[in-house]
């Protein structure tokens, strides 16, 4: 099932980057871009370090060792979402969408609401020398999962989220503990995720009602993921 959605999500991802040369998580879901799953609308200014997506969309075998030091260099975030152990063994840079779907719900008084819920990332993540790595996106049960082009993968599990001063218009930074991983490959012993630099993601401004009820609507978004281990 997993590679079956895989498949699906590298042709989205392909697409989407075709379509716009981009520049250039996540928590369980309702990180509103949690890029993982899901908290949802808080603002963010991309930082100076923050990586542009135009990318190149033939896959490798992924990985840092070719990168200059800077690539994997522990970043500087708030306590908050600053793992306690670790360092970063792999960095990628995403560039995909954070995926909204209008729903109805009832109101305590016997109404009905609508909302853009959100379910889930769909993500490709490119090293340094913008090849294609890995692929994010939600499990079936909605937590955020990555999976490298070697078959190693993290599921993670939001810990906490951050929004920098001034920042607008963005999801959250977050920090992820791991779940459940492969146990080897590329990032298969990840302990910790830090989603940083987002830009853009947040539920739609287009309103959902009962007209749309059921419908998915896709925000494009930029982040960078830095994967932490022993």
């Amino acid at each position: 099932m997993r590679r079956a959605r895989i498949a699906l999500l590298g042709a989205a991802s392909l697409g989407l980057l075709l379509a716009q040369a981009c520049s250039g998580d996540d928590s369980n879901q309702n990180d509103g871009g949690s890029d993982g799953a899901v908290d949802a609308t808080q603002d963010v200014n991309k930082q100076d370090g923050s990586k542009d997506a135009a990318q190149d969309v033939s896959q490798s075998d992924g990985g840092d060792a070719g990168c200059a030091p800077s690539w994997t260099a522990t970043p500087t975030a708030d306590p908050s979402i600053t793992p306690d152990a670790g360092s970063v063994k792999v960095h990628g840079a995403a560039s995909g969408t954070q995926d909204y779907t209008c729903e109805a719900t009832t109101t305590d008084g016997g109404g009905t609401a609508y909302t853009w819920t959100f379910v889930g990332p769909e993500a490709t993540l490119v090293d340094c020398s913008q090849n294609v790595f890995a692929h994010h996106f939600a499990t079936d049960g909605g937590a955020p999962e990555w999976q490298a082009t070697d078959q190693s993968y993290i599921i993670g599990k939001k810990v906490s989220g951050f929004t920098p001063d001034g920042g607008s218009g963005s999801i959250p930074w977050l920090l992820l503990q791991a779940q459940s991983t492969s146990g080897s490959g590329m990032i298969g012993t990840t302990t910790y995720v830090q989603r940083l630099n987002t830009d853009g993601g947040l539920a739609p401004s287009s309103t959902c009602d009962s007209q749309n009820v059921g419908t998915t609507s896709k925000t494009p978004y930029t982040a960078d993921y830095y994967f932490y281990g022993n």
